[in-house]
């Protein structure tokens, strides 16, 4: 090239590669975009005098190792997304597989499951997204729903709305459990058993109770319509949710929820809180075949203030109870769907005593609120960039009082007659340090009973130390 050209050259080829407005042709991507996610806990867990409501009391201590593992895939490619989660060890619904072996030969099995299985897919220019497969169901501080459920969800931006930014409306259609499968927990099956298939006739139906003998279809499904926004740079989400059961005996609940939750931050002030509604049947009587009204309600609210390395909080939280089984009328709080990610007041109490831990999901305990009114002070300390150590104490009353040693729910037999709301406190600690990805922590928790036990003070408290090391990437 002749020496004068080469400026001009050059001045041109900048303009190809630095100007936005010259097309310069690229191969497109071969494939989707992949990410990978997962999460490994393993810990060691001791537990002293579980057995605060039972009748036949006796002290007892467990001691395990157990382990929590899952990992997750996602792949996206134009408008799709798909999203795959496998649990490798443990599930949503326990705490862990215990590690180990059954017998001096054989080590305990791990059972591997889907977890979440669902797609994606987009059309921005409408305003529209579509999921359908077994996906993440939490609602506000996950009181009302928690678990992953089978699902079809349509989602609508509704646009900037001013104050109401970023606004959204969801419709989900939760597909619940079909014909035999819905069997209550509590009661025993029939000698002739089968599960029932659409079309089989009344006839080889035998003595179901989940059937009508014609041989009709039942189901309990449930149907959610929430709204998203964010106001100001807050969360605000309302929801409706129903349930839905139409078997022949009536086995489960019908529930319905209105719901209204949400966060806001003033400054070094965080404030959250959660409001629900509980209305609709319960599940027919063995005796009457009638249902019972539910009607109840659950609050919950926070406050965390920021003085640097410190947080100061607050925990206020009260479920309804009931304490009159033949009024017609139940008013003790109850769950939709609540597993092991649902809202836990605490680290004893509210897990493993009157938690999920402690009953089916979301038929009785109801994430721990159910007949609990609860006050909680709580401290977080950042002691080092990475360290951070926690302190709280709860006080709890039950909503609805119950006789003295019944238990929360008023469910253990006893001749006192004499009524108490007194459910006894609970201190906890826990304190964790950050390695990049791993995560290693101990925590320790008593709860000391009250009157409502069947032995309550210091003497019996409840137990729970706990220590272990969690990874996320």
């Amino acid at each position: 090239m002749h020496p004068r050209k080469l400026p001009l050259a050059l001045a041109l080829l900048s303009v190809v590669l630095l100007d936005p407005r010259v097309a310069i042709a690229q191969e497109a991507p071969s494939g989707p975009a992949l990410k990978v996610s997962g999460y490994d806990r393993v810990r060691v867990m001791s537990n002293f005098n579980f057995d605060l409501d039972q009748s036949a009391v006796a002290d007892n201590w467990y001691f395990f190792t157990d382990i929590r593992s899952w990992v997750g895939l996602e792949a996206a490619w134009e408008r799709m997304k798909m999203v795959a989660s496998a649990d490798l060890a443990g599930s949503d619904f326990d705490e862990g597989a215990l590690m180990g072996f059954d017998n001096p030969a054989r080590q305990r099995p791990f059972t591997v499951a889907m977890r979440h299985l669902y797609l994606d897919y987009a059309v921005p220019e409408l305003g529209l997204g579509a999921t359908i497969g077994r996906q993440p169901s939490r609602l506000g501080y996950g009181i009302v729903s928690a678990i992953n459920r089978d699902a079809f969800r349509v989602t609508r931006a509704l646009g900037d709305l001013g104050p109401l930014a970023k606004s959204s409306l969801a419709a989900v259609a939760v597909r619940g459990a079909k014909g035999n499968s819905l069997w209550p927990d509590h009661l025993a099956a029939p000698p002739a058993y089968v599960t029932v298939q659409k079309g089989m006739s009344g006839t080889v139906q035998g003595a179901s109770a989940t059937n009508d003998p014609d041989g009709s279809w039942h189901e309990l499904d449930t149907y959610v319509l929430a709204y998203n926004a964010a106001p100001f740079g807050n969360r605000l989400q309302a929801f409706f949710a129903q349930q839905i059961d139409t078997t022949q005996g009536g086995v489960y609940p019908s529930k319905r929820y209105l719901d209204l939750n949400g966060e806001t931050t003033l400054g070094p002030l965080k404030l959250g809180g959660e409001a629900i509604w509980l209305t609709g049947v319960g599940p027919a009587a063995a005796a009457t075949g009638k249902r019972a009204d539910l009607r109840s309600y659950a609050a919950y609210g926070t406050a965390t203030y920021n003085l640097g390395a410190i947080d100061l909080g607050l925990a206020l939280g009260s479920g309804g109870g009931d304490n009159d089984a033949t009024d017609g009328t139940n008013s003790g709080f109850q769950a939709l769907f609540i597993d092991e990610q649902s809202l836990a007041i605490n680290q004893l109490f509210g897990d493993d005593l009157h938690g999920f831990d402690g009953t089916d999901a979301g038929i009785a305990r109801g994430s721990g609120l159910n007949n609990v009114t609860f006050v909680q002070p709580n401290l977080t300390w950042r002691l080092a960039p990475d360290l951070t150590a926690n302190l709280g104490y709860t006080y709890h009353l039950a909503t609805a009082a119950q006789k003295t040693g019944s238990g929360v729910l008023g469910q253990v037999a006893t001749t006192n007659t004499a009524l108490t709301s007194d459910i006894g406190s609970e201190l906890d600690a826990r304190i964790g340090w950050k390695l990049g990805m791993t995560t290693l922590y101990g925590a320790a928790s008593t709860f000391v009973p009250g009157t409502i036990f069947a032995k309550p003070g210091f003497a019996n408290a409840a137990h729970k130390l706990e220590a272990g090391t969690e990874v996320r990437f």
